[in-house]
């Protein structure tokens, strides 16, 4: 099908891609001297809309040798490669998310590169984004999320893959899925926005939640021990009666933000969903979980985004816990909660649409977006608008996105500080999205409600904590 050409200048066109049935197409430009090669490089994924389907956390993929995940072991990825990673319709956990899947949740952890990186997570057989998934300094295990379109090397392909490419240095990989998002099936799995909201936060003098009820000293999580944590409803001692997730039943899932403060030891913490009788399946004197949401050294405060089922509290109860598992040392945590997915009684929510990540955001001088040139000072609130934008449609489309997915990245800070995203037409609220050391580069994936009025609907608002900082993010899909 032919295309109309929206804008044209000597080195850049844009085009909107016309309706086709879901799957890889390539684009080919033809003019008077030829037409264009037909390539990964100009491979487009069509994805219709999906509900997430949460999963037991499991690994599809580790790089390290001896792995066997899959068999045989890939190896180390080197410096500027991709490594394109079989998602649905391999063997074994390839082959546990269905190829009807449109997106999947990854966990994907960086171990021990060599050098400062970044990975950037995109469909087989489209072009790499100018964007990245995942920051970070050498010689650290450091995670983030990623909702990334599953592509296909080829249209006839019978597997769904995604590509990791690496920029620098050398480093092992590891994948854990999440949950995917698959076709729409009445309400179940449609995501429902609210303003952040925290629901946990073990320290000592902070403001009454289940993890600190009553105490006058830190609720640490020690070694080898799980904390249940009951993220429905509004905690006790906030005031008001803001949004939160409903604890009758009709949430299955939600979406989290997890920070780990401060612990005394080098660690990771997973997040999982309570047994059917109640009780935290690992940890606590049970075998260590098989997988992890966050590593994190010792007097380290870092977050990670988590998608994950919810589980009862006891036997016969509707879904409202989590578990949050810690494997060394003692540390405090917090949980925010962005959001929830309804179960098949919930009411009608918002469907996700897939995209490759497109850049909406970058706040350094002549980065080429609305946001250039605006760092972020002590205190200072950035206005960005998403709707319109990189793809998304804008707040006045028939059917306006509700909500989006955008991994942020904290850019060389002057000082510690912590960012926070939320709808710009709500107060800020008391929870983080990032924590950022000072001169580090650092990412998060954010979920987070768009205005539906106010100044700049369709969009957010970025706090920045102390010191000035610039910010960058990338959409990877949003909610309509």
């Amino acid at each position: 099908a032919s295309v109309a050409i929206t804008y044209l200048s000597p080195d850049l066109f844009i085009f909107v891609t016309p309706p086709h049935a879901a799957g890889l197409v390539y684009a080919i430009a033809i003019d008077a001297l030829g037409a264009s090669a037909q390539s990964a490089a100009a491979g487009y994924v069509y994805a219709g809309l999906g509900r997430f389907v949460p999963h037991a956390p499991f690994r599809v993929y580790d790089s390290r040798a001896g792995t066997c995940t899959p068999c045989p072991s890939a190896g180390p990825l080197g410096p500027g490669t991709s490594r394109t990673i079989v998602i649905a319709g391999g063997s074994g956990a390839q082959g546990i998310v269905p190829t009807s899947a449109t997106a999947v949740v990854l966990n994907v952890t960086a171990i021990n590169d060599s050098s400062f990186s970044l990975l950037t997570v995109y469909p087989t057989g489209t072009a790499r984004a100018l964007a990245a998934s995942l920051n970070f300094p050498p010689h650290l295990d450091i995670a983030n999320l990623v909702v990334v379109a599953l592509g296909r090397i080829s249209p006839g392909d019978t597997k769904r893959e995604v590509n990791i490419y690496n920029a620098l240095g050398t480093l092992d990989l590891l994948a854990d899925v999440e949950g995917y998002f698959a076709a729409p099936s009445g309400t179940e799995g449609e995501f429902h926005a609210i303003p952040p909201l925290r629901v946990c936060d073990t320290r000592a003098g902070q403001p009454d939640n289940v993890c600190n009820h009553g105490r006058t000293t830190d609720n640490l999580v020690g070694p080898g021990n799980s904390l249940k944590v009951n993220v429905t409803g509004v905690p006790a001692g906030v005031t008001g009666s803001p949004p939160s997730v409903p604890a009758d039943g009709r949430a299955e899932a939600v979406a989290l933000n997890l920070e780990a403060v401060s612990g005394t030891a080098a660690t990771y913490l997973s997040v999982f969903s309570t047994d059917s009788s109640g009780n935290c399946p690992y940890g606590n004197g049970k075998p260590a979980p098989p997988t992890s949401n966050l590593n994190v050294l010792s007097g380290v405060s870092q977050a990670n985004r988590v998608m994950v089922r919810l589980g009862p509290a006891a036997s016969g109860k509707p879904a409202t816990d989590v578990c949050v598992y810690n494997s060394q040392g003692n540390i405090n945590l917090i949980l925010d909660v962005n959001g929830w997915f309804g179960s098949p009684s919930a009411a009608a929510g918002a469907p996700y649409q897939a995209i490759g990540l497109a850049r909406v955001c970058d706040t350094r001088a002549s980065a080429g977006t609305l946001c250039a040139g605006h760092p972020l000072g002590p205190g200072g609130i950035l206005a960005v608008a998403i709707a319109g934008h990189a793809g998304v449609p804008p707040p006045t489309a028939a059917n306006p996105p509700r909500a989006v997915i955008v991994n942020t990245t904290a850019v060389n800070g002057s000082s510690f500080t912590f960012l926070t995203v939320y709808a710009a037409d709500v107060s800020r609220p008391n929870a983080s999205d990032i924590n950022a050391p000072p001169a580090d580069t650092i990412s998060n994936l954010v979920v987070v409600g768009l205005a539906a009025t106010g100044s700049t609907p369709g969009g957010v608002d970025v706090y920045n904590s102390a010191g000035s900082i610039d910010v960058v993010m990338d959409v990877e899909g949003w909610f309509q």
